[in-house]
């Protein structure tokens, strides 16, 4: 992960090094954005400042998942585009829109940034479809001897799992 500071219409890149085993990339940036002062309805942009994110992958960009403004669509499916309503963005990009690529541009933008700078957090991750337990997350408090389901990535086989907290 990066931290940053962001003016308006300042802008940051990073390039990162695809390692060769890698399935896939996920890049997520967050920012906290000033508080807003008036009403504002149901789907219109709400943010004070606007930062804008995307990934270059041999020049063809990508752009985060952005879900349906509209009531009642929040089921429907997401679509890249540009995202002027949210303070996190998300972009997933598959094995096959790497395209063997090497390398990965990421691109920050500050649209729209109102009083100063905009501090921001990257972070990124390259899949490599080795088995993962996502659940029960870190920091979980397992009691000796009791069966608990661990739900898993990157495995369609059955695993029998033991933990020991005193190398036993």
């Amino acid at each position: 992960y990066t931290m940053g500071k962001l003016g308006h219409k300042e802008s940051a890149t990073l390039t990162l090094r695809v390692p060769r085993e890698c399935s896939g990339l996920r890049v997520m940036l967050a920012w906290n954005d000033a508080a807003s002062s008036k009403d504002v309805a149901y789907g219109s942009p709400v943010l004070i400042n606007d930062l804008d994110m995307q990934v270059l992958v041999d020049r063809t960009p990508y752009h985060p998942w952005v879900c349906q403004r509209q009531k009642g669509q929040v089921e429907a499916v997401a679509s890249r585009r540009v995202d002027r309503l949210n303070n996190q963005e998300q972009i997933t990009i598959t094995r096959d829109e790497l395209r063997n690529a090497h390398e990965v541009t990421i691109q920050i933008a500050g649209r729209k940034v109102v009083d100063g700078q905009q501090t921001y957090a990257l972070t990124w991750w390259f899949d490599d479809n080795s088995p993962q337990i996502i659940a029960p997350g870190a920091g979980a408090q397992l009691c000796p001897g009791e069966k608990y389901v661990a739900r898993m990535e990157g495995s369609s086989a059955w695993y029998d799992a033991w933990i020991s907290y005193d190398d036993g």
